[in-house]
């Protein structure tokens, strides 16, 4: 084989290489940007109707995945992801995009106090302690405090602080002008 043949041969396997590349990532030359757009139309098409279309959210949250890959870090994305993951039930899935999100907001108390539900709902009572703790040193403005000073509560009655986590239920409540389930009663899902 000539030196002319070898070099076509080469460049030859190399556009097939770069072809079968381009077939498996369809999205390669997609701005991410663009790929979010897609995933806020797929999660409206799976989330803005009374029923749930999981299809349409999974596709939102591939979409969701493939923008932050590209770079686009928006809290958005961040946001959106996790609404993809939790209507999915997903809770590992939920905790990881909070945790990426959290490393992008590092005080985006929001994104702390739903890991620590996230946490919670696994059963992960110290690291969602530690999650409601560093969500509640941020800001009084949380839309949901109440929510946040519960589950803390919740968190220290499973880790045995019966006495620290009615303090916090009875702030949650003061909060919420709401009369709020004991812990011995809300405790009992993790059981």
């Amino acid at each position: 084989m000539t030196v002319p043949h070898r070099l076509l041969l080469v460049l030859l396997v190399g556009a097939v290489g770069v072809l079968g590349y381009l077939w498996v990532n369809p999205y390669f030359f997609m701005p991410a940007e663009s790929l979010y757009e897609r995933g806020l139309v797929a999660k409206e098409a799976g989330m803005g109707t009374d029923v749930l279309n999981r299809v349409a959210i999974e596709e939102a949250a591939r979409y969701f995945e493939l923008a932050l890959d590209k770079g686009y870090h928006s809290r958005d994305v961040f946001q959106n992801l996790y609404w993809c993951y939790a209507y999915s039930h997903d809770g590992p899935a939920v905790e990881a995009a909070l945790s990426r999100g959290l490393t992008r907001y590092p005080i985006d108390q929001e994104f702390w106090c739903r890991r620590a539900g996230a946490r919670l709902k696994r059963k992960d009572f110290a690291l969602a302690l530690a999650d409601f703790n560093n969500g509640l040193r941020l800001s009084a403005k949380y839309a949901y405090l109440s929510d946040a000073f519960y589950g803390r509560g919740a968190a220290k009655y499973m880790l045995g602080q019966k006495q620290e986590a009615e303090k916090d239920r009875t702030h949650a409540q003061t909060l919420s002008g709401d009369s709020l389930r004991t812990y011995e009663d809300y405790c009992q899902l993790f059981n």
